[in-house]
């Protein structure tokens, strides 16, 4: 296996687990477990940022500092900018 090929199986991976991680998050916010929900937005933000997942990076990111920081009042406009940056990402990867 090739450097190509790994940066590919990887991609691929990150794509299929991608609907799941982001119901994982509803989740943990319907939930409330704060800790949580930033650790698994975290690691969707570095993995996102791995592939070239640059607007889903953003929107991992602007959800993890509102769940951190409190701010309720965001939290679901910015989940939905992430569902939304999910979709689109699934949809170009299928190009």
């Amino acid at each position: 296996m090739n450097d190509d090929d790994v940066v590919d199986l990887f991609v691929a991976d990150f794509l299929a687990a991608l609907a799941d991680r982001i119901r994982d998050v509803a989740g943990l916010l319907r939930e409330n477990r704060t800790e949580a929900c930033v650790t698994a937005l975290f690691t969707l933000e570095t993995s996102g940022a791995m592939v070239g997942a640059d607007d889903l990076t953003r929107a991992a990111a602007a959800l993890r500092r509102a769940v951190s920081g409190g701010d309720g009042p965001r939290i679901g406009q910015l989940y939905a900018s992430l569902v939304a940056a999910g979709r689109c990402e699934a949809e170009t990867s299928d190009r």
